[in-house]
């Protein structure tokens, strides 16, 4: 139970994430990536800009901790805040989750959908890849069947 309560407790560097304009869909943030470039910070947070593909790497490491992060959508004509929350919330941030697959995937991950409660129970869990992982990619993109 201690060890509990020191994990929980610990500190990180907050995190800015910048997602494109009316992206929805799960983003895939993968770390320790050799080549990748390396976090910026902006205003005391890490930023990360995710592409259109919804993947971003970066040869960064992960943090792990307590931290009042930042989600916005963003286009040449500046930022939207997208509001994290709980079921009923009716915020536009889900299910984060970080994972590392030693065995194919050498790096760590971070997970998190982007978009309605309702766009999340219908798309979010609807397909995965041959790994269990969640398709990235926004899913105005994709065709479901």
């Amino acid at each position: 139970m201690l060890f509990l309560t020191v994990a929980c407790g610990r500190r990180r560097s907050p995190s800015r994430y910048l997602i494109p304009q009316d992206y929805v869909g799960w983003v895939r943030i993968e770390f320790n990536i050799n080549g990748a470039p390396v976090l910026e910070k902006e205003d005391g947070y890490s930023r990360f800009t995710i592409p259109e593909s919804g993947r971003l790497q970066t040869s960064s490491s992960i943090e792990y901790g307590v931290a009042h992060d930042e989600y916005y959508y963003y286009s040449p004509r500046g930022r939207t805040v997208l509001k994290e929350t709980r079921s009923g919330g009716n915020g536009l941030i889900w299910a984060a989750f970080t994972g590392k697959d030693e065995d194919r995937y050498p790096e760590t991950y971070q997970y998190f959908f982007v978009g309605t409660e309702a766009q999340l129970k219908e798309f979010g869990w609807k397909s995965k890849d041959a790994d269990g992982h969640p398709i990235v990619g926004n899913i105005k993109q994709r065709d479901f069947e």
